[in-house]
């Protein structure tokens, strides 16, 4: 009974800068008791976190791990760097992304420049100001070196394959 779906015209980025403005209104988030299932709410967050500690403990093999996470939101991501500062053994993490792709193009210019986002078929991942940017960067002492040492980034299209992002991926591997 204290649930309601709400539809918008617009997409993710409007659909969250609507959820955000409604947090931001005491009166508003008083009176309804508003609550996010998504990951805005850290409470999402934190139980992802579990899910890279079971995939380690499944794999034989003791080398560190390197995740690749489709990312829109960055939750899931933020969630593993989360669990690798908790000390899970992670070697790196591959943001994947759509043409929607303001952190690859971060990690690769050092400027973060959120732009409205680009509607494709992977709608999940179509999001041009991923809210979850701004922990990552925290996390990283917003640090674009710091970032790019543990995460390389990838754009995916129907068309093309960008280079894996990461300014010493090519020296490491």
């Amino acid at each position: 009974g204290n649930v309601r779906a709400l539809a918008i015209e617009g997409n993710f980025d409007d659909c969250q800068q609507l959820v955000k403005q409604a947090f931001a209104d005491f009166e508003l988030r008083t009176q309804l008791q508003l609550s996010s299932a998504n990951s805005i709410n850290i409470a999402r967050l934190l139980p992802q976190c579990f899910y890279y500690f079971r995939a380690v403990a499944q794999l034989s093999d003791q080398h560190p791990p390197i995740f690749s996470v489709p990312s829109g939101n960055f939750g899931n991501l933020t969630a593993g760097v989360i669990a690798k500062r908790m000390g899970l053994p992670v070697e790196r993490f591959i943001a994947a992304t759509n043409v929607n792709d303001v952190v690859p193009q971060y990690l690769k210019t050092g400027k973060f420049e959120p732009r409205p986002s680009v509607q494709t078929i992977s709608n999940a991942m179509d999001v041009g100001n991923p809210s979850n940017f701004e922990r990552l960067s925290y996390l990283y002492e917003n640090d674009v070196t710091k970032m790019s040492d543990e995460i390389c980034a990838a754009s995916f299209t129907d068309h093309k394959t960008e280079q894996c992002i990461r300014h010493t991926f090519q020296e490491t591997n």
